[in-house]
């Protein structure tokens, strides 16, 4: 299954970044979500999801700081935005990711509308689908940091395999949660 409902630059994810994985993911069970199998990013980043229909909140936190220089494009790389997130005392909404079905058409789109890119990543993770096998979502990714608002920015992200992300059995949740209408961000003057 694909999701259903997506429109470019749609909300794809909101990256709720928090310090400990575990606990965290723990307490989305405790608050009646059904999240995906734990997996793990190359740049050194633990994650999980919680699948809706059309969008889904990834939360993820630091695993191995030592690979936060993989992936990275013109000194940006995931692992360490959200571990430097997560040094401010920051937990919750890191990055929202932007739904692409074409990254490198909406990267050149977006790029020549202005807004500052730092470039494009594309990386595989693996994961495991609720019948046991192992496979790998490949991903596409062009980002989009503002470097005065970095934990208010975006990247657009292009699942590859839609298939293995928008897995049915996952966006079961007994909370009936079942999607994302928009992020609200909230700042101290």
């Amino acid at each position: 299954m694909t999701a259903v409902a997506q429109f470019a630059q749609g909300i794809d994810h909101p990256l709720v970044t928090v310090r400990n994985h575990a606990e965290a993911l723990e307490l989305y069970r405790r608050m009646g979500f059904a999240p995906s199998p734990v997996s793990y990013h190359p740049w050194g980043t633990v994650t999980s999801l919680m699948m809706f229909p059309s969008n889904f909140i990834e939360l993820i936190g630091v695993e191995d700081a030592s690979k936060f220089g993989t992936h990275s494009v013109n000194g940006f790389c995931f692992g360490r935005q959200l571990g430097q997130f997560l040094d401010r005392g920051e937990e919750g909404v890191s990055l929202v990711a932007l739904h692409s079905k074409d990254a490198d058409d909406d990267h050149a789109r977006m790029a020549a509308a202005g807004l500052e890119s730092q470039g494009r990543i594309d990386f595989r993770r693996k994961m495991t689908l609720p019948d046991g096998r192992d496979d790998e979502a490949v991903v596409s990714l062009a980002l989009f940091i503002d470097p005065e608002l970095p934990d208010a920015s975006n990247f657009i992200c292009h699942q590859h395999r839609p298939e293995l992300i928008w897995v049915r059995g996952w966006q079961n949740h007994p909370n009936g949660a079942d999607g994302i209408l928009a992020i609200t961000y909230l700042a101290a003057p």
